[in-house]
């Protein structure tokens, strides 16, 4: 098997030579150049002629289904600028974005400005010499309802942007610097804008401009790796409950241009109840992180047991700045070997004081580090005096009681927490 640059004559001979060629995109493209049986002359001679001759003739070839067949071969130098290679085809448009448009120049233009692949199913397809279809056919055109995608040529997007500020119909709230650029045409006369290059703003939108009906459809969402974020979380929740039902209008800083969305309800009563207390919750978080200096990894959703942590650390936060008001506290005695505790009437009052050391919490992925918590709660006494006596009375050296004492003057117990990190 040699290499050869052009394709070889058909000539007699008493050897058989499989040259391979490399025609356009064609592979494993090969030519008889010798015929082993010189009376069948006449056979090859009728089986290589061509409807254009002299410019073409017929060729052979393995095809890359592994079928041997005849194919054009231009001859003269003229012939690929007399009947220059074409391609007829008749195709029916599977893809999606496509279907249900009935404006032929519509379909057309949004096929152009598409730029990614268009899936179609092949239904007819004529491979041309000129106006001529050529007689020796590509298989693949035989075979009908043959999935295929058209690649449109690359058109560049315009560059071109403006930075704007959105504000809320009848609430004082706005959101500010959306620098907004011009991302995709899906049209010659449709313009998609977004901030998806500001990576640091929380929320992401696009408006897709329709410059035949000068309508906009205005879509938003944040993004997705800044959903971790307790502050970025907030500002797209706050945007949620505010553009609900009161529409906003966009206005573009450097530019004369003004978008004013119509009012939309599109949050439910059951959503607003639940974005309500998923703000007040982020709150709870925002006191958290700043006492202590810490971020955790928010969400949109939380389990019973995150929920119940986020309010343990919130109200002993609540404890060091705003004092509970305390009605009774409940706390475990423990009596240990022979050793006796101060006998106390139900008259006498104490100071219960309580300390942690080297306590650590996770909250939301996050490792809250305390050095030390003490408690003291004043001037209290115990409610229940008969438990009490049992358990200075009782001989056993190993014994625990739950008891619950409850402030001797007033309604409430006064006390103290001391935090140390």
């Amino acid at each position: 098997m040699t290499n050869k640059n052009k394709l070889g004559d058909i000539i007699n001979s008493n050897n058989i030579s499989i040259i391979q060629e490399n025609i356009r995109e064609q592979n494993n493209i090969y030519s008889i150049t010798n015929i082993v049986n010189p009376s069948k002359e006449k056979a090859v001679e009728i089986a290589t002629k061509h409807k254009l001759e002299p410019f073409f003739k017929t060729g052979y070839n393995i095809r890359e289904d592994g079928e041997f067949g005849p194919y054009s071969v231009p001859v003269l130098a003229k012939a690929e600028e007399l009947f220059p290679e074409q391609y007829k085809f008749n195709f029916t448009i599977t893809d999606s974005r496509f279907i249900g448009i009935k404006d032929r120049e519509e379909l057309l233009d949004r096929m152009r400005h598409s730029q990614t692949a268009i899936a179609i199913k092949m239904n007819n397809a004529v491979k041309l010499l000129g106006d001529c279809p050529d007689p020796h056919q590509p298989k693949i055109f035989n075979s009908k309802n043959n999935e295929a995608f058209l690649t449109p040529e690359p058109l560049a997007i315009p560059q071109f942007s403006f930075k704007c500020h959105i504000y809320i119909k009848n609430i004082q709230y706005k959101i500010k610097q959306f620098d907004l650029k011009l991302v995709d045409k899906p049209a010659s006369f449709e313009c998609m804008f977004s901030n998806e290059h500001q990576i640091n703003h929380p929320i992401i939108i696009y408006i897709n401009v329709n410059l035949k009906t000068n309508q906009c459809n205005f879509s938003f969402n944040i993004r997705e790796y800044k959903e971790k974020d307790s502050k970025s979380l907030m500002q797209y929740i706050k945007f949620l409950l505010a553009t609900n039902n009161e529409g906003f209008t966009l206005k573009a800083k450097d530019r004369n241009f003004e978008y004013i969305s119509d009012s939309v309800n599109f949050l439910d009563n059951e959503r607003i109840k639940y974005l309500n207390h998923l703000t007040s919750t982020l709150n709870k978080i925002f006191k958290i992180e700043k006492y202590f200096s810490i971020k955790c990894e928010t969400s949109f959703f939380y389990t019973k047991e995150e929920y119940a942590q986020i309010d343990k650390m919130y109200n002993m936060l609540l404890q060091v700045k705003q004092k509970l008001k305390l009605k009774d506290i409940s706390a475990t005695l423990t009596k240990r070997g022979d050793n006796s505790l101060v006998n106390l009437n139900s008259d006498e009052s104490i100071n219960i004081s309580i300390k942690e050391e080297g306590v650590q919490y996770n909250l939301l992925n996050t490792v809250i580090k305390i050095n030390k918590i003490e408690t003291t709660y004043f001037n209290v006494i115990y409610e229940d005096e008969a438990l009490i006596r049992e358990f200075y009375d009782s001989g056993s050296t190993e014994l625990n009681i739950r008891i619950k004492f409850k402030p001797k003057v007033g309604k409430y117990i006064k006390y103290s927490l001391k935090i140390t990190l």
